[in-house]
């Protein structure tokens, strides 16, 4: 049996209280193309890695919340980034859109860890940070399994995917995370945005770890499609189809200045995809 997991990257919906109506038709039909390509995608689930929204606001949820209620047939979760806090509280964020901070959920067979790497409406520091209530709910999960481990969160474990070396671009605990997640599986496929650029790497300090970044939608024009199958992982990008999307993404950019577009996004060609055998694992 295949299972298949859709991951989007950092969406960064804005509201533009102070747009133009050129600016608003832009975003409006932009997000409408890609939730549509992004869920006409086969899967069992899908997943963004965090910055849903651009600043948080109620009307950026709420403009969510109506792209998403197109697709309630099909499972979606999110976990927040940095960005979906700033004008409000992680509780109210949650609570207005039915979702937890962290939790555990089996996909058949597979266990999912969804964690907060976000601080609390922080506009002066980015980074990420594991709050040792998670650290210690993490440790009481069950022991070790013959499973694959497949973690979801918004900021890059350090030193692993592109630019995650960089101040506030990497979870700053990140060695108290691996230690608490690695009591769980010798295998971890650990997916995070943030940094918006496409990375694939194998993690440098931990056997039979792999580490899958994904790029801002805004600025990369792709997702990723995860296929697990009782023999290996497999990770594949699709792009986005972008015709008609250079004008629309100019006017854009035009509304959210201070949205960082890194022009790099899309990474190298080894950043596209990763196959994993079950039977590469290192004990």
């Amino acid at each position: 049996m295949t299972l298949r997991i859709a991951v989007l990257g950092d969406v960064h919906y804005p509201y533009l209280p102070g747009g133009s109506e050129e600016q608003i038709a832009a975003r409006d039909r932009f997000y409408a193309d890609v939730f549509e390509q992004f869920f006409a995608e086969t899967a069992d689930l899908y997943v963004c890695v965090g910055d849903v929204t651009h600043t948080g606001h109620p009307e950026e949820w709420a403009g969510i919340a109506r792209i998403l209620a197109q697709y309630h047939d099909q499972p979606f979760r999110f976990v927040l980034g940095n960005h979906d806090t700033l004008l409000q509280s992680k509780s109210s964020v949650l609570s207005s859109m039915n979702q937890q901070r962290h939790w555990v959920e089996q996909l058949e067979h597979l266990p999912l860890l969804f964690l907060d790497t976000t601080q609390e409406s922080r506009r002066d520091d980015w980074g990420g940070a594991v709050d040792r209530e998670q650290l210690e709910w993490i440790r009481t999960r069950h022991a070790e399994s013959a499973e694959p481990l497949f973690v979801f969160a918004h900021h890059p474990l350090y030193n692993t995917t592109a630019k995650s070396d960089e101040p506030m671009m990497y979870v700053q605990n990140s060695d108290d995370v691996e230690a608490a997640m690695a009591s769980l599986s010798k295998q971890v496929f650990y997916f995070n945005g943030h940094n918006h650029v496409q990375s694939i790497v194998k993690h440098p300090r931990r056997s039979n770890w792999v580490c899958i970044q994904t790029a801002s939608i805004l600025s990369g024009l792709r997702y990723r499609v995860v296929e697990v199958t009782s023999m290996s992982m497999t990770v594949n990008t699709k792009v986005i189809d972008a015709e008609g999307m250079k004008e629309t993404l100019t006017t854009l950019y035009q509304g959210i200045p201070d949205y960082w577009h890194n022009p790099d996004a899309v990474g190298e060609e080894t950043d596209d995809a990763i196959t994993v055998q079950r039977y590469d694992l290192k004990y």
